[in-house]
């Protein structure tokens, strides 16, 4: 879910209030302080320091972020002047600048004070867009076309995605034209004078049918026997799907159904909402149950809640939906659809969204419901291609629903702890996940926004800890040479006897290991020499109303080199067992061979200090994550892109923690977020 601007980032429950703190272009900071591969800890910042410039790009934003409950009291705000002084060298009009507008510049406040023309806060060319935030609260502020290039155009209309007769104008103000979005249908009400050509984005009738050919919608107008959306001998048998919403005089669609059409009854649907996440798996996920038999009846591409709901209940095989979420509810176009707000008749319904299994959903269930698979924490886009493909491997290999979805998270150590199903076992509605498995990092007191964070990345929901943001550490390289790695399939499997090898564990966690190591001795070929336990994570199941109860523990063992762990953002090294009261009921293993061979580039004269690293990589985080993430720590790593990626070195790396104990990788000589 993107939070809202000011008091709505929390959901109404608090206002969250930030400071921009200043950094002095002139300071000399020492010698950045480097890492050894055998010291694994970043330096403790006793106050916020300039972290050592790379560029003649001005220093960088900071903001610190607190809970309205516990609002600044007079020795909090002289101790923040304190720091803003020590950060700024002293000066004194910046100083100024910032506690103008009675105070309410320190505070970011957007009023018609701070948003005025004169930018009394100095907010212009400070690199971030203010331009959304002051629209909300005043209709004239001051020009930020400098941080925010287009999304400032047509007085913030571009930025907020407002239609009117500025953003549709025939000269494209917006650059909205070969976006991949139709935009002919709003702008053809609004700017009846004239619009920009956005035939691209439109092709194939796109601007037709109130825009549900661009968003691949069945109705009695996309079906009509004109073949307004020109779906005919496109490749994709639409009959099936046109049948549900037009009985008779469809469009001629025999050419795309000629031999086509699947054996059995299995029908599917996939969903998702035009955002800024990439939906890439929708169509993973369509053409692989294609491929596998199923039907194609519903494909909607930007989905309201009325539709989303109309079409979860459904007599459907299995429904995917991709997108935002948040507490037990999925994001729509126009709103959301909540635990309760809907009845479940598809037999298999995925929610490959960020937290809508926070929330039981036992009680959507209706009579035909089988199965609703998600997430209980945070996900991210980067991975729901693997993750879509995966599932769709152990589906054609005959696995449950419930089965495919734990092989396709389970070896990916970002969702690893954080998949979860409910299934219909004999009429009671049994919950299986790891939401218990994992404690995360973040001290107590961290998620109610109590700790100095930065808000940074374009998608507005990623919060930095102010410490790591100035902290000018480097990874240090503990040998001359890049380690070279040559490309390994993974390999996993999924024992005969499905879900019901997991029960209650007798077991202890030890015990537990101890079953997982020998496995791997004798039947894997036993255990890397530079594996290390990483985790024990406890596979919970939970009847509504009873205690949750172990049926399982998954045991993963990841790699270190040279000290430094090896990780990555989809797969990364890793051996990992699921194992049940019966012993091993899964496995899954990439573990790549490694050669030394000599640099080829002079890498360690371009490394980042980890503020750099993660100022560069806010954008692609933030859009990468599906929900709101806070990062509070980091760690040197060697970055790898996993199994069948071009990249055949491990490359220096930042792995970022988050608060809900997650990691995120960040190469440390580019900045990038390794994908």
């Amino acid at each position: 879910m993107r939070p809202e601007p000011t008091d709505s980032l929390t959901g109404g429950a608090a206002m969250v209030s930030t400071t921009r703190l200043c950094t002095q272009g002139s300071a000399e900071p020492g010698e950045p302080e480097r890492f050894g591969s055998q010291r694994l800890s970043w330096r403790g910042n006793g106050a916020i320091e300039p972290p050592a410039p790379v560029d003649e790009e001005r220093g960088s934003l900071v903001r610190a972020v607190r809970s309205p409950a516990v609002w600044w009291a007079m020795s909090a705000i002289a101790t923040a002047a304190v720091l803003l002084l020590a950060a700024c060298g002293g000066e004194g009009g910046g100083l100024g600048q910032l506690f103008a507008c009675d105070g309410n510049c320190l505070l970011v406040q957007y009023d018609e004070c701070t948003c005025d023309p004169s930018d009394p806060c100095g907010w212009i060319g400070d690199g971030f867009c203010d331009v959304s935030y002051c629209a909300l609260a005043v209709s004239v502020y001051f020009d930020d076309t400098e941080d925010c290039g287009l999304s400032a155009a047509c007085d913030g209309s571009c930025g907020r995605g407002v239609f009117n007769e500025c953003t549709c104008s025939t000269d494209d103000p917006c650059n909205w034209i070969n976006d991949g979005y139709c935009d002919e249908p709003q702008c053809s009400v609004v700017s009846p004078g004239g619009t920009f050509d956005d035939s691209i984005d439109c092709q194939g009738g796109g601007g037709t049918c109130d825009g549900d050919c661009v968003s691949q919608r069945y109705s009695e107008c996309t079906c009509g026997s004109s073949d307004p959306c020109g779906w005919a001998n496109n490749g994709r048998c639409d009959q099936v799907g046109c049948s549900q919403v037009l009985s008779s005089g469809a469009f001629d669609d025999s050419a795309d159904c000629s031999g086509s059409q699947p054996t059995g009854d299995l029908t599917f649907g996939v969903t998702a909402v035009r955002d800024d996440l990439d939906n890439g798996d929708l169509t993973i996920m369509a053409n692989g149950l294609t491929n596998l038999g199923y039907a194609s009846l519903v494909r909607d591409t930007n989905v309201t809640t009325s539709a989303l709901t109309r079409y979860l209940g459904q007599n459907l095989t299995l429904l995917y939906h991709t997108g935002h979420g948040y507490d037990g509810q999925v994001q729509t176009a126009d709103g959301s659809i909540s635990v309760g707000s809907a009845t479940l008749n598809v037999r298999h319904t995925i929610f490959a969204t960020c937290l809508t299994l926070v929330q039981s959903w036992a009680s959507a269930f209706g009579s035909s419901a089988e199965t609703v698979l998600g997430y209980t924490k945070v996900s991210y886009d980067i991975i729901d291609d693997d993750v879509a493909n995966r599932f769709l491997t152990a589906l054609g290999q005959g696995q449950s629903p419930m089965v495919a979805w734990y092989l396709a998270n389970s070896p990916i150590s970002e969702v690893s702890d954080r998949w979860a199903g409910y299934v219909n076992e004999a009429g009671r509605i049994v919950e299986y996940s790891a939401r218990s498995g994992r404690t995360p990092s973040a001290p107590a007191g961290f998620d109610d926004l109590s700790a100095v964070l930065v808000p940074l990345g374009r998608a507005g929901n990623l919060w930095v800890q102010a410490d790591l943001l100035a902290d000018s550490s480097l990874f240090e390289p503990s040998a001359p040479e890049i380690e070279m790695a040559t490309d390994d399939d993974h390999r996993w499997s999924f024992n005969p006897g499905g879900w019901d090898l997991l029960g209650p564990m007798r077991t202890t966690r030890n015990e537990a290991v101890e079953t997982a190591r020998y496995f791997v001795e004798r039947r894997l070929g036993g255990m890397p020499p530079d594996a290390i336990l990483e985790t024990v994570d406890e596979v919970m199941a939970q009847v509504e109303g009873e205690a949750p109860v172990i049926v399982g523990y998954t045991v993963s063992w990841s790699r270190q080199l040279n000290g430094l762990p090896v990780r990555g953002n989809r797969v990364a090294d890793h051996v990992r067992l699921l194992v049940g009261p019966a012993g091993v009921a899964a496995w899954s293993v990439y573990w790549p061979e490694l050669a030394s061979v000599p640099s080829s580039v002079d890498w360690e004269q371009r490394l980042l200090p980890v503020g750099r690293a993660v100022e560069l990589a806010a954008d692609a985080i933030s859009q990468a994550c599906k929900g709101e993430v806070r990062l509070i720590g980091a760690r040197p790593v060697y970055g790898t892109l996993g199994p069948g990626s071009r990249q055949s070195t491990l490359v220096p790396a930042y792995a970022l923690e988050t608060s809900d104990g997650a990691w995120l990788v960040v190469d440390a000589l580019s900045g990038r977020l390794l994908r």
